[in-house]
């Protein structure tokens, strides 16, 4: 049985999101979750995850800032990002940064699972690919 993939959770205590992050299975996902958006990137240093779920809706530092700072201080670590029924502008300034990984929230648990399977595997065929050009 393969090892759990690493989910670094950032999102309102509050929010439907928790709810179905908690509701993900175990097996496939060593979940840890963040509340607040000034510990995201120690967060990661403890827990280096395979990758952050971050909702970009959360208070204080904006869901951009976080994953700013995200690519600065852990680069390569994937970012699928939780967007509401807001603005499409959101989803305009994620592509431009570069961002794809979005998924519409609130999501059921199945459906984020097959996302957050998705890009992780999206993640190690980049990684496999990098590493073989390097050779």
């Amino acid at each position: 049985m393969s090892t759990p993939a690493r989910i670094l959770v950032v999102c309102d205590a509050d929010s439907s999101t928790d709810a179905s992050v908690r509701a993900l299975p175990t097996e496939r996902f060593d979940v840890t979750t963040v509340h607040d958006t000034a510990a995201v990137c120690a967060a990661a240093s403890d827990t280096d995850p395979s990758l952050v779920l971050l909702d970009l809706q959360m208070p204080g530092y904006g869901g951009f800032e976080v994953a700013g700072r995200l690519a600065v201080d852990h680069p390569g670590i994937p970012v699928l990002y939780l967007v509401g029924a807001g603005p499409h502008e959101q989803l305009a300034q994620g592509f431009l940064l570069g961002d794809d990984l979005w998924l519409r929230s609130p999501a059921p648990p199945e459906e984020l699972a097959r996302r957050l399977d998705a890009a992780l595997r999206d993640a190690d065929l980049a990684s496999a690919s990098a590493a073989a050009v390097s050779v």
